[in-house]
């Protein structure tokens, strides 16, 4: 199987779920070369990692595969925002761990908060919904979900 990446204008360069410009809200491009020296793969690294973070706050709640394919403007502006305080986050401590602007930490520590939030329901986004499964290939709910039941001791446990 041959994969080709087609970039485009917006995206110079092979990006998951974020093109380049989103970041450029947050960040200008000189300050994002600085700390990456200029080395995209930093960027791409950070980016699935910042992804795979997000994962463990939502997608008890939506389909987080569904929400990373989509594309353009048909994307979550929220989530956007979210990915890009994290990706700017894991950048600057793998560059400078002990010198992190105190900006890029407020911004993490209250994305982390507010997914934390909307993993307990509190708050809740324009994703697709996990659809429930009782296929345990198809819900990760279900397949760490055990339920136990002792019928000796009259007790039940869920």
């Amino acid at each position: 199987m041959t994969v080709r990446v087609i970039y485009t204008e917006t995206q110079s360069r092979a990006m998951y779920f974020l093109v380049k410009n989103d970041l450029y809200n947050k960040i200008t491009e000189i300050d994002l070369n600085t700390i990456t020296g200029g080395d995209d793969s930093i960027l791409d690294s950070a980016e699935l990692n910042a992804m795979a973070e997000i994962d463990t706050y939502l997608r008890g709640l939506y389909d987080m595969r569904k929400s990373w394919v989509r594309r353009g403007t048909m994307r979550y502006a929220g989530l956007i925002q979210h990915c890009v305080i994290v990706l700017l986050y894991h950048v600057h401590t793998r560059m400078a761990p002990n010198n992190v602007p105190q900006s890029r930490i407020y911004d993490y520590d209250n994305t982390i908060k507010f997914l934390k939030a909307v993993g307990e329901g509190t708050y809740t986004l324009d994703l697709p919904l996990l659809v429930n499964s009782t296929d345990p290939l198809e819900n990760p709910l279900t397949q760490s979900r055990m339920i136990f039941i002792s019928l000796q001791n009259e007790s039940f446990r869920y």
